[in-house]
């Protein structure tokens, strides 16, 4: 009966210790630590490790590699030192980075291994170089620290331009920028019932504005004709330049005084009465006579045939 109770109690130990293990070695995976491959282990100096804390993982390219195992002061140089462990199949070139940035927007910490272009490869126990990232939260005290400090220099230049501006409109003043603002309301309703006045005689205005346009067509073509009429008068005007006004005008004046000259025949007959009456009295017997001769051209007109 003994002999049943402790294989009972072993086999519950040995349970016991089985469970033990498979925890510690699933907490060992999820902190980033695979038994099966082997690990390589570097270091980086930082003077503040801003929150990171071990089991922290570490990538390298955007890849969980490792993750850091333990986190110690360096009394010495007051500086904390981080202990990194790193899967085996991954080489660090000369000059690659370790870089604490911020994993999450709650503030978490992991680190990045920024990858170098030198010569060469670190090996395992190597001192990396380090960084630290401007997290979130820093970045946005930094800006909003400005932004406080470019409102308050805001609010002193306004409260500036405020004292200024009361100044500057004491009582006299005000009226007459109160006055003005009237007048600019006063303008804007008169503008106000322009426009409405406007809209409503819009047909009114289209007729009105139709008939200029018949109108402005009749004086165009007015025009036309005056310009016809202009170029006639030109010719005529360009024609009388090349006549001899000049000649025709002593021509007249000649007649006139021969008229006038009562020694010529042309003023005997205005000026000598009797030889008027004479000559009137020839061209009126040779009226009749012709007059007679249409009537009765026989009695006059012999003609023989032969």
């Amino acid at each position: 009966m003994k002999r049943k109770k402790i294989t009972r109690e072993l086999k519950i130990g040995i349970f016991s210790l089985i469970v033990i293990g498979a925890l510690y070695f699933t907490i060992q995976f999820l902190k980033g630590n695979d038994f099966f491959s082997g690990t390589n282990t570097y270091y980086a100096v930082y003077p503040n490790v801003s929150g990171l804390e071990p089991t922290s993982p570490v990538s390298v390219l955007g890849l969980t590699a490792g993750a850091i195992d333990k986190i110690q002061f360096d009394q010495k140089n007051r500086q904390m030192v981080v202990k990194i462990k790193l899967k085996k199949e991954f080489s660090l070139p000369k000059g690659t980075v370790a870089e604490i940035y911020s994993a999450d927007i709650l503030g978490g910490k992991a680190v990045q291994l920024l990858l170098g272009n030198e010569p060469g490869i670190h090996h395992a126990g190597d001192t990396l170089a380090s960084s630290v990232q401007r997290d979130l939260t820093s970045m946005l005290t930094n800006e909003i620290g400005m932004l406080k400090d470019g409102i308050s220099e805001l609010l002193s230049n306004l409260d500036q331009a405020v004292l200024q501006l009361n100044q500057f409109l004491d009582h006299e003043n005000r009226d007459s920028v109160k006055e003005i603002l009237e007048h600019l309301n006063g303008s804007l309703k008169d503008i106000n019932t322009f426009t409405n006045a406007l809209s409503y005689n819009k047909g009114t205005v289209n007729r009105v504005v139709a008939g200029a346009d018949t109108l402005l067509t009749e004086l165009n073509q007015a025009a036309e004709q005056l310009s016809t009429t202009l170029a006639h008068f030109e010719r005529i005007s360009s024609q009388l330049k090349d006549t001899d006004i000049t000649g025709i005008v002593d021509g007249l004046k000649e007649l006139i005084d021969q008229l006038k000259d009562p020694e010529g025949s042309l003023g005997q007959l205005t000026s000598d009465p009797q030889l008027y009456h004479a000559v009137n009295g020839v061209l009126a017997r040779a009226d009749s006579l012709i007059r007679l001769i249409s009537e009765n051209p026989k009695k006059y007109l012999k003609i023989t045939v032969f």
